[in-house]
């Protein structure tokens, strides 16, 4: 079994219903079944990773840096057609609800099944339907950056389900997946990176002030 970023390899808590619903019910009078992660245990010594000073620029360089490469990703625009055909390549029925396609639970979001951002820059997949993939949200959490293949065969070390999984995304990617070259040459683009830089070192001014706060407040508080 395994943790799909939970952590401790335990099994999930499931709500289940507490009345039997007839298979011809509506979708909306059906039970939900939600799954829910464990909870780890904390002891006294955790809040040690509280106390210590919060870095401005260290908590949120990544976060910046994605922005930046984001906001400069090419984005297709929404075809009902198109999307319907591709969900059909992946093995899926688009008027049900739809599935994670790496583990088969329910989908909750949408994962890039590559990575935005490479070495803090825009690494030439965008937000393009060829590299967006129904997915739940522990899978999307766990793959992060990882090759879409290696993470498949984490949590599929069976062959015959591997295979089959890999060529239903294989399949999607080869048809619809687009790779756009980063705009290094444009001005605008050299512009947008200098305002990072500009943004990131004002980050690290930021940091710098808000240390000497501190011995400041402590100073006075000793006084």
């Amino acid at each position: 079994m395994h943790s799909y970023g939970y952590g401790l390899l335990r099994k999930p808590r499931i709500f289940q219903a507490r009345h039997k619903v007839r298979p011809s019910a509506p979708k909306w009078a059906r039970p939900t079944f939600k799954i829910i992660a464990p909870v780890t245990p904390m002891r006294y010594a955790d809040i040690k990773r509280h106390l210590k000073p919060f870095s401005i620029c260290n908590r949120r360089k990544t976060t910046i840096n994605h922005a930046f490469a984001s906001a400069v990703a090419p984005c297709d625009i929404f075809d009902d057609e198109t999307v319907r055909t591709a969900i059909q390549l992946l093995g899926q029925n688009p008027d049900e609800d739809l599935k994670c396609v790496y583990c088969d639970r329910p989908a909750e979001t949408w994962d890039h099944v590559f990575a935005t951002v490479k070495a803090s820059v825009f690494s030439g997949a965008g937000h393009r339907l060829g590299n967006l993939v129904p997915c739940c949200k522990p899978c999307n959490s766990s793959k992060g950056s990882k090759r879409w293949d290696l993470f498949l065969r984490t949590l599929h070390p069976e062959a015959p389900k591997l295979a089959a999984k890999i060529s239903a995304i294989q399949s999607y990617l080869d048809r619809f997946f687009v790779e756009d070259v980063p705009p290094a040459d444009l001005p605008e683009y050299r512009e947008l990176l200098k305002i990072k830089s500009e943004i990131l070192d004002l980050m690290v001014r930021a940091d710098t002030l808000a240390a000497k706060i501190r011995v400041t407040a402590l100073e006075v508080k000793g006084q």
